[in-house]
């Protein structure tokens, strides 16, 4: 950070890339269906991208796994990822890659809804409210939008809404562990990564065995952009970034992920952008702007910090994040 507390034009045109690669992602998964059965392609994303996660641990001399509990929770991580990326990759393959990244990205929604019931110190105020308000009638409108010039499905759209709220669930469920267990967030996303490849392609090995396999130019690149581009690089970029400057500053370029979705959606796969979608999308940038409001010094609640960036990282609360992401001892 320069004196005047402005990000270097490097850190922005990193965290611009960033931002482009966590919206093209749902257009990647997208692509990548048109040619691969969706859950296997999930399981060889998850397999692939953990491996590299692997490397890039024990190129910082981290723990790759611990021998304690973390060990299991690490576990469970990975079965609630599983169900989110099943959700995540067969409900983008039913709708349009539009709908599908606006309608994932009220996942802090549902975070912040979880976390005023199980987690302390992180309430629901009368603002937040108003912008969980604003954001849920946005949803209303997306799915309002559905029809002529959109191929989006009502199960597309609620296997969508399914992911959104289980990567809440999963995120509060990593939050505790990471405070309670000292999870290190690289850890907890190798977990996630590793433990929910197999629980995937074991499901795509059964529930996809006998769909034929279209291995063109496009779906082989969109599968490499999802494991190179999103899970490895941009991630890492990401966690080398919060270790240098201040979440708070970071954070407000994590609105631009949905409408660069939509934008890369319209640009590459041709997808209409009706009214119902634009203003959908409008009511719940509105609405995260509101909910991911830090409260003032001495105010009631805390941010919630993301566990790891899955699909990017989530918006609001990301200063508790700087301190977990500290160097530190891993084992």
């Amino acid at each position: 950070m320069s004196r005047t507390g402005k990000l270097p034009l490097a850190v922005v045109l990193l965290m611009l890339f960033c931002t482009t690669a966590w919206g093209a992602n749902v257009v990647a998964i997208k692509l990548s269906t048109t040619g691969m059965p969706p859950i296997m392609t999930a399981g060889i994303r998850n397999a692939a991208a953990g491996m590299l996660v692997a490397l890039y641990i024990f190129m910082r001399k981290g723990t790759l796994f611990h021998r304690d509990k973390r060990f299991w929770h690490g576990v469970g991580l990975g079965g609630v990822f599983a169900l989110n990326f099943l959700c995540l990759y067969l409900g983008t393959s039913l709708t349009d890659a539009s709908r599908a990244v606006v309608l994932l990205y009220t996942q802090p929604l549902f975070v912040a809804l979880s976390a005023h019931f199980l987690l302390r110190g992180d309430r629901l105020t009368p603002l937040k409210a108003v912008g969980l308000t604003l954001a849920f009638l946005g949803v209303a409108a997306v799915f309002m939008g559905r029809g002529a010039g959109s191929s989006g499905s009502l199960e597309g759209d609620l296997l969508m809404l399914s992911t959104a709220v289980v990567w809440a669930l999963n995120t509060v469920y990593a939050k505790w562990a990471l405070t309670e267990y000292d999870l290190a967030p690289r850890n907890a996303l190798l977990y996630q990564l590793v433990f929910s490849a197999p629980l995937l392609l074991g499901a795509g090995w059964l529930l996809e065995g006998d769909r034929a396999w279209d291995l063109t130019a496009s779906v082989v690149s969109a599968v490499g952009f999802q494991i190179v581009v999103v899970a490895a690089i941009s991630y890492l970029v990401w966690f080398e970034l919060i270790e240098r400057h201040p979440a708070s500053v970071l954070s407000s370029f994590l609105l631009l992920t949905p409408p660069l979705g939509v934008l890369a959606g319209w640009a590459v796969l041709g997808e209409h952008v009706d009214l119902f979608l634009a203003l959908g999308l409008g009511l719940i940038l509105g609405g995260l702007s509101l909910v991911s409001r830090t409260p003032p010094p001495g105010g009631s609640g805390s941010p919630l910090s993301p566990s790891v960036p899955q699909h990017g990282p989530p918006v609001r609360g990301l200063e508790m994040l700087v301190g977990e992401l500290e160097p530190r001892s891993e084992g």
